[in-house]
């Protein structure tokens, strides 16, 4: 995107915290109307940001093209569906994560996994129809699958049960239809009592947990959690940014960084006009809520690599370098670093997403 108009955001963001300005509506207008929707790509993609930015400052752009990106009938778990399957940088990280999990999985024939943010199940049933043609499907699995969508929930455990049955696995599935931080004792109680080995996985899920309470870190409280099930290991997979600062200024920076390389990524992509807004539907959705709500309700709080290092050696976990790297084709521009402590997907030397294994 251009930088001339991250340039004219940024000093439309200070100089309105600075009260340097008292028409900030009208002046987000102006640059609004500016855009050329219908022919550039780029002013498109900063549509998205402006609009968002536009909810923040407490008023709704008289902006009148009805753009596909503004259709809300789609639901979210229905983007990140499609995003998983065209979204190059999605399906690498699912494919990376289920890798690492088949390395624990095939040393054991009955085997537990506690997944959080399950949402529809398509991770698990990419993980079984890799290990059936591995030749290193479990037994029996147990799964404890928490995810907060009742629908995503009774569609995730209709998915993974056809696909155990299909392949002969003892499948136990224990549902929580909550978040990881509103499981209770007696829930974290109940998958410690599990028999078999336990891993952990929790793709894209982590930087959602809200802070319960004023001062405490609900983050920290819920990796402990984990950690004292005793996990063999538990994967995370975690966008690679940083938008848990209440610094409007320094959350837009980090935004647009970070989605300016993943527009990138799309627009450069094969699919057509339409599909391109799709898949852009799903992260506008994120932006406005990193950019456009305010700091006590927002849900996409994301932190880098180095910040969920953190939060997990204080819990006592320690990192583990994965060795299946030379087994994951990545497209052009895309390629893997070792950052001492996490795996980061890269585009253009980019990172964008942190996978981390821990034990």
């Amino acid at each position: 995107m251009k930088q001339a108009y991250f340039d004219e955001l940024i000093q439309i963001i200070r100089q309105s915290y600075s009260e340097q300005i008292t028409n900030t509506q009208t002046v987000m207008q102006n640059f609004i109307d500016q855009l050329d929707l219908q022919k550039e790509s780029e002013d498109l993609d900063c549509y998205i940001f402006a609009s968002a930015l536009s909810k923040q400052f407490n008023f709704e752009h008289n902006n009148n093209i009805n753009l596909y990106l503004q259709r809300f009938e789609v639901p979210q778990i229905v983007l990140f569906n499609m995003l998983a399957e065209h979204f190059p940088l999605v399906s690498i990280a699912g494919q990376l994560a289920n890798k690492i999990l088949e390395q624990f999985i095939e040393l054991h024939d009955e085997i537990s996994i506690l997944n959080i943010g399950i949402g529809t199940g398509r991770q698990e049933v990419d993980l079984l129809n890799q290990l059936e043609l591995n030749g290193t499907l479990p037994k029996k699995l147990t799964l404890f699958a928490v995810e907060p969508s009742a629908e995503s929930l009774f569609q995730a455990k209709s998915n993974i049960q056809a696909a155990a049955a299909e392949k002969g696995i003892e499948l136990v599935f224990h549902s929580f239809c909550t978040t990881a931080e509103e499981l209770t004792p007696e829930d974290w109680n109940f998958i410690s009592e599990s028999e078999y080995p336990l891993l952990v996985n929790a793709a894209f899920a982590l930087h959602h947990i809200r802070e319960l309470e004023d001062g405490f870190d609900t983050r920290n409280r819920v990796i402990q959690h984990i950690h004292d099930l005793n996990p063999l290991a538990v994967i995370l997979c975690e966008p690679h940014v940083d938008h848990n600062t209440s610094s409007l200024g320094e959350r837009f920076q980090n935004c647009w960084r970070h989605f300016r390389t993943v527009f990138k990524i799309i627009n450069q992509s094969e699919l057509s006009d339409k599909g391109k807004n799709t898949l852009k539907l799903f992260f506008g959705r994120e932006i406005e809520d990193i950019l456009g709500k305010t700091e006590n309700v927002r849900t996409e709080r994301h932190e880098i690599g180095e910040k969920w290092i953190e939060r997990l050696s204080l819990s006592g976990f320690t990192p583990v370098k994965p060795n299946i790297l030379p087994d994951i084709p990545l497209p052009n521009g895309f390629s893997f670093r070792w950052n001492n402590s996490y795996l980061g997907l890269e585009y253009e030397k980019e990172t964008l997403v942190s996978v981390l294994v821990q034990k």
